[in-house]
């Protein structure tokens, strides 16, 4: 085995170890990742089920056309009236958007939130890359490991790429920064401080 890459990964789970068992902030930090790991697994849960309903949805369209057509074939059938509404997507249809209307089209992966289908689709491509990635074992693999582990972790989440490095002013749950927290608690301490006073 390549010296160099056994030293790298030694080093990189001795940073693990040490971070996690860590006498001062171990627990908390152990504590965040089972948190972390915990959320992960009911959002997967969650993003299967709606990639589920998503997929049987398309298919049924799929199988209506198909049974169209069939039927249009049987002898003795002159006529066949199609009264569903066919949608290619649900962009500029008030009807299936709540009442109001979508802005113009925008390709599925340029979007802040991807379509079901479409983060499955991501999350496959993304833990192939990474795969490749580490199969590999070179500096483009290594690369692509890490744009293919982004990938799967967008497509897992369904978070902005801006927004899972930290980069919106925002943590990845949606709330403010630690900054933001502090200043508010420090804020709220000393409006009651002078209440009591």
């Amino acid at each position: 085995m390549n010296k160099g890459l056994t030293f790298g990964a030694g080093l990189g789970i001795g940073t693990i170890v040490m971070y996690v068992l860590d006498p001062d902030r171990g627990k908390r930090r152990r504590a965040l990742l089972r948190d972390k790991c915990v959320s992960a697994t009911r959002k997967t849960g969650e993003a299967i089920e709606v990639t589920a309903h998503d997929l049987t949805n398309r298919a049924q369209g799929i199988a209506t056309s198909i049974l169209l057509s069939c039927v249009k074939a049987v002898q003795g059938v002159n006529e066949v009236t199609n009264n569903l509404e066919v949608h290619q997507e649900a962009g500029n249809h008030p009807a299936l958007q709540g009442g109001r209307e979508r802005p113009g089209y925008q390709f599925e992966f340029l979007q802040e939130n991807w379509s079901p289908a479409a983060r499955f689709v991501a999350s496959a491509a993304g833990a192939s890359l990474a795969v490749y990635g580490g199969i590999r074992r070179d500096a483009l693999g290594a690369g692509l490991g890490a744009a293919g582990l982004l990938l799967l972790t967008r497509g897992i989440t369904n978070t902005e790429f801006k927004r899972l490095a930290g980069l919106d002013g925002r943590e990845a749950d949606g709330q403010d920064t630690h900054s933001n927290r502090d200043a508010s608690s420090v804020e709220s301490l000393f409006a009651q401080g002078s209440a009591t006073m």
